[in-house]
């Protein structure tokens, strides 16, 4: 009879071992993984943390970004794919509160067409209208500044003035931006360096003329030492370009720029 309950309770214990055991072993892995998720996370809480204070240094210490309001080209109804230059006007009048958009200006804008006399290869003049289709495809080649600044011309009024120049030196505009006054001014998609193949020589009713199919328009908002800060009609708001990168393309395509003057 002893013997049986000895038994029993040899028996009872391999059986509590088992179940302990596995148990004990599950509750320590549980413990030390969680001690270390915690670890990690406080960890990437910190980085984050770090990353966020050096971002808001680096803003702090940086250039002074003006809110301009973004409109984006390829937006509405219908979408200008092809009118970056008559949506940064658009921009940059309602950053002036002149109520208005894209769409609308798109309709005062003056336009010619892709081909004056296509049999003697005469071509529109983008420095006296829109070239082509500004709704889509690929029979367009943009706007100068002077249409675009006559379209400014219409809507500014009061103290406002226009002052448009295809002769403006980056340095002095980016002073313009530094102080205050957002800046329209035509570059690149998307900020590529223009090489001698990415322009033509095109033969106008008034003369030649030199246009690139990488001409696009953007609203300058911000300037520092390293960098020019943008509204893109692409719909980038403060989108960030290498300044002396920018600087190289905005003179190769001619310096051309237009902002409104506040007159007292």
């Amino acid at each position: 009879m002893l013997n049986s309950e000895v038994s029993k309770i040899k028996h009872l214990m391999n059986w509590l071992i088992f179940l302990i055991v596995p148990t004990g072993i599950c509750f320590l892995l549980f413990f030390f993984n969680d001690r270390k998720t915690v670890e990690v996370t406080k960890e990437t809480e910190g980085t984050s943390v770090e990353l966020l204070a050096e971002q808001k240094e680096e803003k702090e210490a940086g250039a002074t970004i003006i809110d301009v309001p973004l409109e984006n080209q390829n937006e509405g109804n219908p979408p200008l794919e092809n009118g970056c230059e008559i949506t940064a006007l658009s921009m940059l009048l309602n950053y002036y509160g002149y109520e208005t958009n894209k769409n609308k200006l798109a309709e005062q804008l003056n336009y010619v067409p892709l081909y004056e006399d296509e049999s003697q290869d005469i071509h529109g003049n983008p420095h006296d209208g829109f070239v082509g289709n500004i709704y889509g495809g690929y029979d367009a080649m943009g706007v100068a500044v002077e249409p675009i600044a006559a379209v400014a011309e219409d809507y500014v009024e009061g103290n406002h003035s226009v002052v448009s120049s295809s002769s403006t030196d980056f340095s002095e505009l980016a002073a313009i931006v530094q102080a205050g006054t957002p800046v329209w001014v035509v570059t690149t998609v998307d900020f590529q360096v223009p090489t001698a193949n990415d322009f033509q020589t095109w033969q106008t009713t008034s003369g030649e003329v030199t246009v690139s199919p990488l001409c696009h328009a953007v609203v300058v908002t911000g300037v520092d030492s390293q960098h020019v800060y943008v509204n893109d009609p692409y719909g980038y708001k403060n989108r960030i370009v290498d300044r002396s990168e920018f600087e190289e393309i905005f003179q190769a395509m001619g310096n051309e720029s237009l902002y409104i003057e506040t007159n007292d």
